[in-house]
């Protein structure tokens, strides 16, 4: 059995939800889904069974965690409710020992790198399909998007300014970099038209300006966070901030001539690298 914590915003708790599938069906294993942590967290709601994800909820009060690996003589004495607690180590670096464990196995970190799940890619595209569809006006907007040659722009900004130990951390994209990409993107793309999401639609609408056809998207908040990554996956082109929600809407369009475009550095800290966590065919554009 593995079980994978769910913690953070939707972006975070797709990649804990990713990596678990992949190693369920490399294992042919069984995997459950701990969301006990959103008893105490209040900054975001679990969002995942929003999706036509497998959703196995498991409760963990009578888990008992063993921090280190046991022995292959001692894996048959493993009770059914013993479970090796690994833990991720270095933020945002690809670890290639995770996928090998078997046995009885919880998953507790971010896990954000797509060579955790790449290789099951169709698989988690499935799976993270909406359970209910569109509204009218994101049907609407769902039908321009695809119509067009559409651009989306990620814009995050409240929780990143408004936290001085967030913003420390993280660091915010600044207007420059917004500026840089939208001009990238013209020279790359004939009559574009942008789609802009942010969690401030207000400060995106008045600071925001692309020269072209923009469409702001402002009609579904916080609370409907699926319905915004379903708009933005079906862009054709990203501009992305240092977020992992707009990652995933980038990472799950099948565009397969996207333009992704994505600031560097990702995040302020030195002390981490996020080579692992940017693909390959991704542009890195500076973001101070």
């Amino acid at each position: 059995m593995i079980i994978t914590k769910i913690i953070g915003g939707l972006g975070n708790q797709i990649f804990q939800y990713a990596i678990a599938r992949h190693m369920s069906l490399l294992h042919k294993d069984e995997f459950s889904l701990d969301i006990s942590a959103f008893k105490e967290y209040k900054l975001q709601d679990y969002m995942l069974n929003r999706f036509n994800i497998i959703e196995n909820i498991i409760d963990p009060a009578n888990i008992k965690f063993h921090s280190k690996w046991p022995l292959i003589k001692d894996l048959l004495k493993m009770k059914p409710n013993e479970f090796y607690h690994y833990k991720e180590k270095y933020k945002f670096q690809y670890d290639e020992r995770v996928l090998s464990q078997e046995g009885n196995v919880y998953l507790d970190g971010s896990w954000q790198s797509e060579r955790y799940f790449v290789k099951i890619r169709d698989t988690i595209l499935k799976d993270l399909t909406v359970k209910t569809p569109p509204s009218s006006r994101n049907l609407e907007l769902l039908q321009e998007i695809q119509k067009k040659n559409s651009v989306a722009i990620h814009i995050r900004r409240q929780d990143y300014v408004n936290n001085p130990k967030t913003l420390e951390f993280h660091g915010s994209c600044s207007i420059e970099y917004y500026k840089k990409c939208i001009a990238m993107m013209c020279e790359r793309v004939p009559d574009p038209t942008f789609f802009i999401f942010s969690d401030d639609p207000a400060w995106a609408e008045q600071n925001i300006k692309t020269g072209h056809s923009s469409v702001y998207i402002n009609n579904n908040g916080k609370e409907n966070g699926q319905e915004d990554l379903r708009l933005l996956s079906n862009c054709s082109h990203f501009i992305i901030a240092n977020s992992s929600f707009s990652w995933w809407g980038a990472w799950l369009s099948t565009n397969r001539d996207k333009i992704v475009l994505v600031p560097k550095p990702w995040i302020r800290s030195k002390e981490l690298t996020v080579k692992d966590m940017i693909p390959s065919s991704w542009v890195e554009v500076p973001s101070d």
